[in-house]
Formats: C-alpha cells, sequence, structure tokens
C-alpha cells in the first residue's frame, strides 16, 4: 500500500487504521496517530510485537493488509534502521563526505569550488559568473556550509566519536575503517545531522553508552523536527518524548500524551476502568446463568408452553449478555501472564581452579591501538564475577573479544603481552552484535544443534523462559525474529551450551522487564565463571559481582 500525500493536514505523518499480521498472529491492530513538528513519539512493547514493522509501514518499506498512511507534502524524512545491514552503505565514503552528503553539500560544495575557479578566469562573464556564485553561496549558507564542521565536531563529540573517544576517526576516515559499533553511531549521526522535517528512529539507545544516551535525550528534547522512535528503553522514554504508543503482546495499541510515567498512569486508568465494565456486564450474565440453572433444575421450563418460551428467552438474553462480555475491551487480556519454570546458567562440567590470566595485554587494529593495558595482571579464578567498566572507547568490548578468541583458538595471541585460558573452559560469550551465522533454520533447532544432549523438551522450556511462545519455538526462522527476539534468543543458546564461563558485553541493552528480570535471576545462582562488561548500574548491582577492573584510557592512540 503506497503511502499517499496529505495536502490539507498539519501532521508530517498520520496514521489511520493500520492493521498487520504475519502467517501467525496479529502483530496490532486499529493503529491511529498522527507526528507533528515538535512532538517526540515513542512507541514501545514486547520484542517481536512489530515495532519495527510499524515503522517501516510508515515509511512505506512495508505494506499493511488495511488502513493508509498520509506524509506531508513536503515533509523531508531521515531513517536511522534497528538493523543496519538494511541500509545501503558505501563503506569508502569517508566520515566528511557522509555527514556533507546528507545535507546535500557535496555537490553544493563542489559547484562553489567550481565557480570559484572560473571567476579567476579572463573571459568568464563576471556579471553572470556573480550571480550563480551568490546563489550557491545562499544555499550553501541555508545548508549549514559554513558552521558544518563545528556542527560534526559537536556530533562526534556527543557520541563518542572525537579525537580523544575515538583517535582512528578523522574526516577522512572511510566508513571501512572504523569498528562496527563506530559506524552505527556514526550512522545515528548522520540520521540525526540530516536536518529532516521527520526523523525516525529503531532502538538507537541499543548502540550507545550512558553518556551518549544522556546527549541523545538532549538532543531530542531540543529540537523542532517531528521524532518517532522505535525503544524499550523506558528511561530515556521518560525523560523527553511526549507521546507514548504501545503494541500489546495481543496486538491492542495504546497511545497517550505525556512520558512513560505519564503514559502507565493513563493505560492504567484506562485498563481498570474496562475491566469494572466487562466484570459488571459479566455479573450480569452470571446472575441470568444462575437463575436459567435453578430453573432448569426445578423443571419449571417443562411445566407449560408459556414457561419454555420464559426459558428461551432467558436462553437468548444469556447469550446476548456474553457476546456485549465478549466485545468489551476488557474482557481481552493485552499482556502475557504466562508462568515459566525457574532456570539459571549451568556449567556442563568443571573447569580448572585458575580461569583466566591476563598481563599487560596490548591488541592493535593496523596502526590503531583497539586495547593498551601495561598494567595488568591478574589471574581470575573459578566461581569469580569480574566486572570490567571504564569510559568509551577504552577497549572494554575489544578486550573480552580477545579473551573469547584466544578460548576459542589456541594461536591467538595479542600483539603484546598474555592472555591465558585455564584447563577445561567452555566458554559462552554475548555481545550485542553477534548474529547467527544460520538464519534459515527453526528457532527450536538454533537451541538444540548446540546442546551435549539434544532434548527438545528441555530446550523448548529453556525458550519459553526466555520469552518465546510455543507457537514461535516451532514454526518460527532466526531471519524472522525481530532484534529483541534475536538477543533473548542468544540467551537461550547460551544456556543450552551450558558453560562453565560466562563472558557477556553488555547484555541488558535494550531488554523489557521481564526478560531483564530473568537474566537476573539466571546469573544470580550461576556457579561459574563470569565476565560482565555493563553501564547499566542496577544490574549490576543485583549480581554478586566479586571485584571491578577499571580500564584506564588509552595513552598511545597509535604506533
Amino acid at each position: 500500500m503506497p503511502n499517499k500525500t496529505d495536502h490539507s493536514s498539519s501532521a508530517l505523518v498520520t496514521i489511520k487504521d493500520i492493521s498487520f499480521s504475519t502467517s501467525n498472529r496479529t502483530l496490532f491492530y486499529d493503529v491511529n496517530l498522527s507526528v507533528h513538528q515538535g512532538e517526540i513519539l515513542a512507541i514501545t512493547g514486547p520484542s517481536g510485537c512489530g515495532k519495527s514493522t510499524l515503522l517501516k509501514i510508515i515509511l512505506g518499506i512495508e505494506e499493511a493488509e488495511v488502513g493508509n498512511i498520509f506524509l506531508s507534502k513536503h515533509a523531508t524524512i531521515s531513517y536511522f534502521p534497528q538493523i543496519i545491514k538494511d541500509m545501503d552503505i558505501d563503506l569508502s565514503t569517508t566520515v566528511h563526505d557522509l555527514f556533507y552528503k546528507t545535507r546535500g553539500l557535496v555537490k553544493i560544495d563542489a559547484k562553489k569550488q567550481e565557480l570559484e575557479a572560473q571567476l579567476t578566469k579572463k573571459n568568464i562573464n563576471l556579471n553572470t559568473g556573480l550571480v550563480s556564485y551568490q546563489n550557491i553561496l545562499e544555499e550553501f549558507e541555508k545548508r549549514g556550509g559554513y558552521t558544518i564542521d563545528n556542527e560534526i565536531g559537536r556530533m562526534l563529540a556527543g557520541l563518542q566519536l572525537d579525537s580523544k573517544k575515538a583517535p582512528n576517526i578523522n574526516p577522512q576516515t572511510t566508513l571501512a575503517e572504523v569498528s562496527s559499533g563506530q559506524l552505527t553511531r556514526l550512522l545515528i549521526g548522520q540520521a540525526l545531522f540530516s536536518q529532516a522535517d521527520l526523523l525516525v528512529l529503531d532502538d538507537p539507545t541499543s548502540h550507545l553508552d550512558i553518556s551518549s544516551i544522556q546527549w541523545l535525550t538532549n538532543y531530542l528534547r531540543g529540537t523542532k523536527q517531528g521524532v518517532i522512535v522505535a525503544t524499550n528503553n523506558l528511561s530515556f522514554v521518560n525523560k523527553c518524548v511526549n507521546r507514548v504508543l504501545e503494541i500489546t503482546d495481543f496486538g491492542r495499541v495504546l497511545s497517550f500524551q505525556g512520558n512513560y510515567a505519564e503514559f502507565l498512569e493513563k493505560k492504567t486508568e484506562l485498563l481498570e476502568a474496562e475491566r469494572k465494565k466487562a466484570n459488571a456486564k459479566l455479573a450480569d450474565y452470571e446472575r441470568l446463568k444462575a437463575t436459567y440453572m435453578k430453573f432448569k433444575g426445578k423443571g419449571i421450563f417443562k411445566r407449560s408452553a408459556s414457561m419454555a418460551q420464559v426459558g428461551r428467552a432467558l436462553q437468548t438474553r444469556m447469550q446476548r449478555v456474553q457476546n456485549e462480555y465478549q466485545n468489551l475491551p476488557g474482557s481481552k487480556s493485552v499482556e502475557r501472564t504466562d508462568r515459566v519454570r525457574q532456570f539459571s546458567f549451568e556449567c556442563g562440567q568443571r573447569s580448572g581452579n585458575n580461569i583466566l590470566s591476563l598481563k599487560k595485554p596490548l591488541i592493535k587494529y593496523g596502526k590503531f591501538i583497539g586495547v593498551s593495558l601495561p598494567d595488568l595482571e591478574m589471574t581470575i579464578m573459578r566461581g569469580e564475577f569480574i566486572r570490567f567498566t571504564g569510559s568509551n572507547g577504552t577497549g572494554k568490548s575489544t578486550l573480552l573479544r580477545a579473551i573469547y578468541r584466544s578460548a576459542m583458538s589456541p594461536d591467538y595471541k595479542p600483539d603484546k603481552g598474555q592472555i591465558s585460558l585455564g584447563e577445561n573452559i567452555t566458554v559462552g560469550y554475548y555481545a550485542p552484535d553477534i548474529e547467527e551465522v544460520d538464519k534459515e533454520i527453526l528457532v527450536l533447532e538454533s537451541v538444540t544443534s548446540i546442546m551435549i544432549q539434544k532434548n527438545e523438551g528441555h530446550a523448548n522450556s529453556i525458550l519459553q523462559y526466555w520469552g518465546f511462545n510455543k507457537n514461535d519455538i516451532l514454526t518460527k526462522t532466526i531471519k524472522q525474529l525481530s532484534a529483541g527476539e534475536r538477543k533473548q534468543l542468544a540467551f537461550a543458546r547460551l544456556m543450552a551450551q551450558s558453560p562453565n564461563f560466562l563472558i557477556l558485553d553488555e547484555p541488558t541493552d535494550h531488554l523489557k522487564q521481564n526478560i531483564l528480570n530473568r537474566l537476573i535471576d539466571a546469573l544470580f545462582n550461576y556457579n561459574g565463571t563470569l565476565i560482565l562488561v555493563s553501564h547499566d548500574q542496577e544490574f549490576v548491582n543485583k549480581l554478586k559481582i566479586d571485584k571491578t577492573v577499571f580500564i584506564p584510557e588509552i595513552k598511545a592512540k597509535s604506533s
């Protein structure tokens, strides 16, 4: 269904009666909303509920089953997707050109330089040349050409990509030369930098650290753009949005003005009022049913034709009241309340006492230094929970990847120093950018394939613990999962591996609350060894961390 142009409404985008279903279930129905300039709309809901799908329908990337999308005639749109591979990225583009292109300044700057060169020629028509030059200067200024480099600098600093935090990045760095995390943040910056009328962001905070999330929050608070952001980062939502739309577990959509705290208050009031109304109707039905059963038990309806007619009338009325009850929104659940069996991460085999030794590791990417810890010498013992912490860009994730590589390949060595694993180590590794190799296999097969003892029943229970319903377990392939569901699947696979050494890099970005609680429970009783990187202090406080290791900033930027 193509988007339609709205010539009359002041809204940037208007959605009317949109519904969408997969082969298995209805994701959402009867969605109605509009977004105006200066309005920030958050779309929330459990993993797999259809947040990303709704964004794609708004943008015309996917089609809804019913309903219409109306876009303002002159509105420009900038989009940051949840999955970066969905973008057509030219990795040979420089950081300079990435930002200049999004403002349309690459061609304008080239034309300006061309006209400047022509004006120095003797045979040029000076009047005509100056008029053209003046026009291009006005367009250059209109698009921020005279202040763009300072703007880019502020944008990169906010995203922790300035020379202090990311010494490998300068204006002439190509996108092929940056890390996956840095690329993602650059693309977020590009979307923000475009100055589009409507900014559409899909789960942007899952790629940012605390300081960058705060910077993004402040940016959105001050923008005059219309913004639609899909996210389950409720703290972020509470601080910067002025309207919330939630897609519930069973496809109903609830939307109210205000931040998330105000949304919750209004949602609770609405659902409670609906439940009271539905319960009153149900009580009417139960009273009618009790009367009918009482009279039927005494054989009153068989005494005469007129009493038989009374009995039929009671049945008709009961059916009508029951139908009225079932059609009331308060008779239907909006959130799942499934009870699941409790699970913990478990060790499949006992490891040796010494798990990991680190001695002054240094890791380079070409000339760029990713990790430099000349003062670090430590041994991690069996059963210890260790947290690595430090500011963005200090190499925490790089260190964790190196530890994992050392565990998986005895031939791997850091550029300097030592990373040594102990005996009988089985490693489970989680990082936000890790993806499944084969996306065509079923969710259940993805878990059973890595189990020491193939047990579909146990795999099924693990998947249900991590939030999957029985139908999705048996019918969905990995490529059909949302990004949030893929994170949940990653935890299920870790649990099925039964590792005695867990390496977790930012595992809580951004889980819905019930899955986060299950992760805490699963880790709390784990009797193996854990290395953790997490900026979520509330999450960390609920674990039994034995030691926190601070990773300082890299002193030497390159070598």
